[in-house]
C-alpha cells in the first residue's frame, strides 16, 4: 500500500541548538527506513519543527507541552486537548500549539510514537505527551504502533496506569531489552502483541563522504561519557575513567577519540564535551575530542572504532551493531537497564560495568580479558550483528504492514543468541554482583528522587492558592499605596492650581465690585430723583 500519512513523536528538535544524537538518531531511521518501503509522508511533532523539516524533509509542528504542569494540572491539561479534538473549541486557547498535534493526528493514516527511553516516572510530562497522543489517535480511530521503547524501570501508580493504557492502545509494542518486556507484560499487554526488538537507530547509515573528514588515521577507541550523576556523583568516577583509558591507550595502542552525544558543541559547558575536558585533564596520555556530528556519522564512527567505551546507550549499540567490542559503564538503575539492552541485543553483555566495578580497577581487567581475545569475541559479535541486521529488516516490514494494514504475524521474529563470553569466572560474577548491588541502590535513590519531586510538586500546587492571595493583597497594598501618593500629588497641584486661580480672578472681581457699586449708586440716585419729583407733585396739589 502507498501513500501513507504518518503522524510520528519523538524526542526530538535542537532546542537552542542542543542536540541529543541519539534522540535525533531513530527518529530519522523510522523516516528513513519506512520510505525504503513504501510513498510515505511524515508528520513529526518537534520541540524545533523549522529545523526538524529541514533536516529530514519531512512536515514538522510543536510538540505538546506539558513542563511543568504536575499532579493534577498535567492530567487536566490532558483532558482538555481531548476535549478540544471531540469538538469542544473553548477547552484551550486558539493559540494553543496543541491545535496542530490535533490536525495532523486527525489527518494522518497512522500514529507512530518512535523509539526511546522516556517512559519512565523520571519524565512524567514525556508520559502525558505520549499519553495525549495515544488518545489522540483512539479519538480520530487512526492505528497506533509504538516502537523501539525501553519501559520503565521506575514508576509511580499514576504514571504506571497512563503507560499501560497507552501501550494497550497499540496495536504493537516493539521494545529493546528484555527487562522491558517483562514490565509490558506485567502492565497487561498481550504477549502476541509485545514484539522483542532492537533500537529503532541500530543500522543507520550516513554516506560515505560524510565520514571520511572525521576517521582517525589509525585504531581509535571512541569514548562518550555523560554527566548523568545517578546513585553515584561524576566527580568521583573521572579519576577512574581516566584511569581506564590511559590504560586502554598504553596497553592496547588505541588513539583515544572523545565523541560527544549531548550538548551544543565540543566546548559546551553543560553537555558530553565538558565531561570529556574533565576525563582528558585528569588522563596522562593524549586524546582528540570531536564536535558534535551528523547523526549517521556519529553511528558509523562507532562501527569502524576498534573499541568503544560509553556510559551513553547508544555509542554501545552504534559499536555493538557491527560486532565492534564494548565496554559501558552504568551508574543506577535506569542506565543499567538500558544499557543491558544495548550490549545484550548484540552478545555483549561481558561488556557492561558498574560505577563500582569502575573504580575497583575491574573494567581495566575486563578490558585485558577482551582485548587478549579480541578477533574471537569479534568473529561472534560479527555473526550475531550480522543476523540482528537481517531481523531488523523484517522489523520494519512488519512495522509498514501494520500501518498500511497489511499486518501479518509472521512477518517478524526476534532469535535469542548466547552471550560472548571472554571474563573469567570470577570477575564475571563480581561484575554482576556489584551491578546489582548498584541497580539495587540506583532504585532506591530513583525513588527517592521521583517522591520528593512529586512531593514537592504537591505542595507547590497546594500553597499556589495562598501564594496568590498572597501576591493579591501585596498588589493591593503596593495599589492602595499609589493611589495615596498619587492623591497627595493631586492634592498639591489643585491646591497650587487654586493659588493660581485666585491671583487671576481676585482683581477681576473688585473691578467688578466696583463697577457694581456705581452702578448701585447710579440706581439709588434715580430712584431719588423719581421719587422726589412725585412727592412735589403730590405737595403742590
Amino acid at each position: 500500500m502507498t501513500g501513507m500519512h504518518v503522524f510520528a513523536v519523538g524526542d526530538v528538535g535542537a532546542v537552542g541548538g542542543r542536540r541529543h544524537v541519539g534522540d535525533e538518531a531513530m527518529l530519522e531511521a523510522l523516516v528513513r527506513r519506512l520510505s525504503t518501503l513504501g510513498d510515505y509522508r511524515f508528520t513529526i511533532a518537534s520541540a524545533e519543527p523549522h529545523e526538524t523539516a529541514e533536516s529530514y524533509g519531512v512536515q514538522a509542528v510543536p510538540r505538546l507541552r506539558f513542563d511543568g504542569l504536575a499532579g493534577q494540572a498535567g492530567l487536566d491539561r490532558l483532558d482538555s486537548i481531548i476535549d478540544a479534538a471531540l469538538g469542544d473549541s473553548s477547552a484551550i486557547g486558539m493559540d494553543d500549539a496543541a491545535w496542530s498535534v490535533i490536525r495532523g493526528v486527525a489527518a494522518a493514516d497512522a500514529v507512530v510514537i518512535a523509539g526511546g527511553g522516556n517512559l519512565s516516572s523520571l519524565w512524567p510530562e514525556l508520559i502525558l505527551e505520549r499519553v495525549a497522543i495515544g488518545r489522540l489517535a483512539g479519538a480520530f480511530n487512526k492505528p497506533l504502533v509504538v516502537s523501539g521503547q525501553t519501559v520503565g524501570p521506575a514508576f509511580t501508580a499514576r504514571d504506571g496506569a497512563l503507560v499501560a493504557e497507552l501501550l494497550g492502545r497499540a496495536r504493537f509494542v516493539g521494545v529493546r531489552d528484555d527487562a522491558s518486556v517483562d514490565i509490558v507484560r506485567r502492565l497487561g499487554v498481550p504477549q502476541e502483541r509485545i514484539f522483542r526488538t532492537v533500537d529503532d537507530a541500530a543500522f543507520l547509515v550516513p554516506a560515505e563522504t560524510e565520514v571520511v573528514e572525521w576517521l582517525p588515521a589509525r585504531p581509535y577507541c571512541l569514548v562518550t561519557f555523560s554527566g548523568h550523576e545517578g546513585a553515584v556523583p561524576f566527580t568521583e568516577i573521572v579519576p577512574a575513567i581516566a584511569r581506564l583509558l590511559d590504560h586502554v591507550a598504553d596497553a592496547g595502542g588505541l588513539e583515544i577519540v572523545f565523541l560527544p552525544h549531548e550538548g551544543v558543541d565540543a566546548d559546551d559547558t553543560s553537555g558530553d564535551g565538558a565531561v570529556h575536558r574533565h576525563i582528558a585533564a585528569a588522563m596522562q596520555q593524549p586524546s582528540r575530542a570531536l564536535p558534535i556530528l551528523p547523526n549517521g556519522v556519529s553511528a558509523e564512527l562507532a562501527r569502524r572504532a576498534a573499541l568503544s567505551v560509553s556510559s551513553r546507550y547508544h555509542p554501545a549499540v552504534f559499536a555493538a551493531s557491527a560486532g565492534v567490542p564494548a565496554l559501558a559503564v552504568s551508574v543506577d538503575d535506569y542506565t543499567d537497564h538500558k544499557l543491558s539492552g544495548a550490549l545484550g541485543s548484540f552478545g555483549q553483555l561481558e561488556g557492561l560495568f558498574s560505577a563500582i566495578s569502575l573504580g575497583l580497577g575491574d573494567v581495566e581487567a575486563g578490558f585485558d580479558r577482551l582485548w587478549d581475545s579480541r578477533d574471537a569475541v569479534a568473529a561472534q559479535a560479527v555473526g550475531i550483528a550480522q543476523a540482528r541486521r537481517a531481523e531488523n529488516d523484517g522489523w520494519w516490514a512488519h512495522l509498514h504492514a501494520a500501518i498500511s494494514g497489511t499486518h501479518d504475524d509472521a512477518t517478524y521474529r526476534w532469535s535469542e543468541r548466547e552471550q560472548v563470553g571472554y571474563l573469567d569466572d570470577e570477575l564475571h560474577a563480581r561484575s554482576t554482583r556489584l551491578r546489582d548491588s548498584l541497580r539495587l541502590v540506583g532504585a532506591q535513590w530513583v525513588a527517592t528522587h521521583i517522591a520528593v519531586r512529586d512531593q514537592v510538586a504537591e505542595l507547590s500546587a497546594a500553597t499556589a492558592p495562598l501564594a496568590a492571595l498572597e501576591r493579591e493583597a501585596g498588589q493591593a497594598v503596593a495599589d492602595r499605596e499609589s493611589a495615596l501618593a498619587r492623591i497627595a500629588e493631586l492634592e498639591v497641584s489643585l491646591k497650587a492650581a487654586q493659588n493660581l486661580a485666585s491671583g487671576v480672578a481676585d482683581p477681576i472681581f473688585r473691578r467688578h465690585h466696583r463697577r457694581e457699586a456705581a452702578y448701585q449708586n447710579l440706581l439709588n440716585s434715580r430712584a431719588a430723583r423719581r421719587a422726589y419729583r412725585k412727592l412735589r407733585r403730590i405737595v403742590g396739589r
